[in-house]
């Protein structure tokens, strides 16, 4: 059997345009409150199978975006809700196989 191994890579276009301030607090906030909790979940998981050693990583990427989160709030305190926010956002997806 010969191992063929590819990868692919997708621009997924996330976040394009502008937003009111409170739109964008809030796409951004919800964002990074999606992915804290599914590395909590997936934390739990772990724990529930026994791999206590496996939750280093999980509990240290909730960390860095906790992190994010506060800057993200920093960032809108001062924001005017009607004030006009652009953003752009685009996520590099490398998907590795055997062909």
């Amino acid at each position: 059997m010969k191992f063929n191994y590819k990868t692919k890579t997708e621009m997924i276009n996330l976040i394009e345009g502008q937003f009111s301030a409170l739109e964008a607090r809030n796409v951004l906030l919800g964002l990074v409150e999606k992915k804290i909790s599914f590395h909590r979940e997936r934390k739990l998981d772990t724990v529930k199978n026994g791999f206590l050693q496996g939750t280093h990583y999980e509990k240290e990427r909730i960390e860095e975006l906790q992190a994010e989160k506060v800057k993200i709030q920093h960032l809108f305190e001062t924001a005017n809700n009607d004030q006009l926010i652009e953003m752009h956002g685009q996520l590099i997806v490398q998907v590795g196989g055997i062909a």
